[in-house]
């Protein structure tokens, strides 16, 4: 019923919020791969991206379906455009409102440093 009126912490002695990562090692991993092949992808011209896609053998997927879903989602964001490619997958893997909201900035913060 009373009012605490000890003396706060000025703004000063505040210590940092720890934040936990959004994402485990291996889910920062996938995001990178995907990352990188989806870079390749844009990269290429599109002429061999015609003769590389009847040429291309059968992509090696990861072998954790959570994983292969981040990985997979990192490489068409980055190929395509961040905002056009559906969370669907995400959604279906597990991955909350947050965490894809986190890829899509990573995404973006990436494709921002690869051009400069």
């Amino acid at each position: 019923m009373f009012m605490d009126l000890s003396p706060t912490r000025s703004i000063g002695e505040a210590k940092p919020a720890v934040l936990a990562p959004v994402f485990s090692y291996l889910e920062r991993m996938a995001i990178k791969i995907g990352i990188k092949d989806g870079e390749i992808v844009r990269n290429r011209s599109r002429l061999s991206n015609v003769l590389i896609f009847f040429a291309r053998p059968t992509p090696v997927s990861l072998a954790n379906p959570r994983l292969e879903a981040l990985r997979a989602y990192a490489e068409l964001a980055r190929a395509l455009f961040p905002r056009s490619v559906p969370t669907m997958s995400l959604e279906e893997a597990g991955f909350s409102a947050s965490q894809r909201r986190e890829l899509s900035d990573m995404i973006g913060r990436q494709a921002q440093i690869s051009k400069s």
